[in-house]
């Protein structure tokens, strides 16, 4: 006959070492994280090291002729779309993401850009009441040229670029970009101003593709399976000076170009957006990243009211280095807009409290660290016998719009 302890499965060491552990953690805090100052010293140092492997691995002048490069190739293209297609004319261009920021890791091979529409008067925002917007165009002449003339350069998937009741779709919208851009940059190549490689599809960015020989997973395949190779589409081209290609998808709400610059190949993200209004620290925007007719209201942060101070900026650059190499082992947990939004509330918290007496690279990391284990959940789940961090919802606030929360997409598998 079988007793309660033959029937009841035992826990495994592994299982209770992490039980226990996870009990420790939901008691620690900063208050009773205490360092030696040797421990502080070898932790900053630790961080400071880190962060001069992250960043940008070139002299100034040399990743100054890369930005020039890219702006000229940007601002070319600008001016030629809002020559052809008047809707789609650029009132301003704006230079945002982590290379702007200066937080950009390793390379600058990836350059972010925003591009405000002239069309603000001849529209009107109106609320939905689930965290998105809808875009009327109010004007006659605006509603007959995209009706008669831009709905032409649609894919058609998803319904007309605009509605019955005039609201502009906003997947149709970015759709309609893609084909105007392209048929801009056959007119340049024309001209002899680029040399346009034509639409491919970028399944991977220029920073995975590069990493991608020191990917645990493409090594395993390629030394189990000596034939396999990365698919066609997602290689790094052979691009000259002047080469530029065009991604035939687009990158949630932006359009993607690959050009070569003077340090190597780089990916271009124009996001096309309407603004709403301005402010001294920045503007509000509504980007197309919606469904059907919805579009998602945003922030632009002026370039001269940093989010985050130089402190903290080292920090975030750390992160992303170390969250890249989680993702050349495993899904992940966090992305950058995430990590950002972490690291600017302890930022905040820290000024508040006036840790400048106590302020450190190693300090202001463990902060962060606990904010983000924290976030990460303490919901464990029992997988082939061992305990997986999982929580099925994580919110961030919204850095943005006080008040307002943000989802971070966090998969059940575990944190690297």
């Amino acid at each position: 006959m079988a007793t309660s302890s033959d029937t009841e499965p035992r826990p495994s060491r592994i299982r209770s070492r992490r039980v226990s552990y996870l009990g420790l953690l939901e008691e620690v805090t900063r208050n009773t994280v205490k360092l030696s100052q040797e421990q502080k010293q070898r932790l900053d140092a630790y961080v400071a090291a880190g962060y001069d492997v992250a960043k940008l691995q070139f002299s100034d002048a040399d990743v100054k002729n890369q930005k020039d490069h890219v702006e000229h190739i940007v601002k070319t293209l600008v001016h030629e779309l809002g020559e052809h297609f008047p809707a789609l004319k650029v009132r301003k261009q704006l230079g945002t993401g982590s290379f702007y920021n200066n937080t950009r890791i390793l390379s600058p091979d990836e350059f972010d850009y925003l591009l405000i529409l002239c069309l603000t008067s001849q529209v009107e925002k109106e609320e939905t009441g689930n965290d998105s917007v809808k875009i009327k165009v109010i004007d006659e002449s605006l509603r007959k040229y995209m009706k008669k003339y831009l709905s032409t350069y649609s894919d058609n998937l998803s319904g007309p670029l605009l509605t019955d009741d005039n609201f502009l779709q906003s997947e149709q919208f970015v759709g309609v970009l893609i084909n105007t851009i392209h048929e801009c940059l056959e007119q340049l190549q024309k001209k002899g101003v680029i040399s346009y490689k034509g639409k491919h599809v970028f399944e991977h960015s220029i920073d995975t593709l590069k990493a991608q020989d020191t990917m645990l997973e493409y090594n395993m395949l390629k030394y189990a399976k000596p034939e396999y190779q990365p698919d066609d589409e997602s290689y790094i081209p052979e691009l000259s000076l002047h080469d530029v290609i065009l991604d035939e998808l687009p990158h949630g709400a932006a359009v993607r170009l690959r050009v070569q610059g003077p340090l190597g190949p780089a990916d271009i993200d124009l996001g096309f957006c309407i603004e709403s209004s301005t402010t001294g620290a920045g503007r509000y925007i509504s980007i197309p990243l919606g469904m059907g007719n919805e579009w998602v209201p945003s922030f632009y942060q002026n370039l001269s009211h940093p989010k985050l101070n130089e402190h903290h900026g080292k920090i975030l650059t750390f992160l992303k280095y170390l969250l890249r190499e989680c993702k050349l082992v495993s899904n992940y947990t966090f992305n950058s807009h995430n990590l950002k939004t972490c690291v600017v509330i302890h930022q905040k918290v820290c000024e508040q409290k006036q840790y400048d007496k106590d302020r450190s690279l190693g300090g202001c990391l463990i902060d962060i660290a606990f904010y983000m284990f924290e976030k990460r959940g303490k919901i464990w789940k029992t997988f082939d016998e061992l305990l997986i961090p999982y929580k099925e919802e994580c919110t961030l606030p919204n850095i943005n719009f006080p008040g307002e929360t943000v989802t971070a997409w966090i998969p059940w598998q575990p944190l690297c």
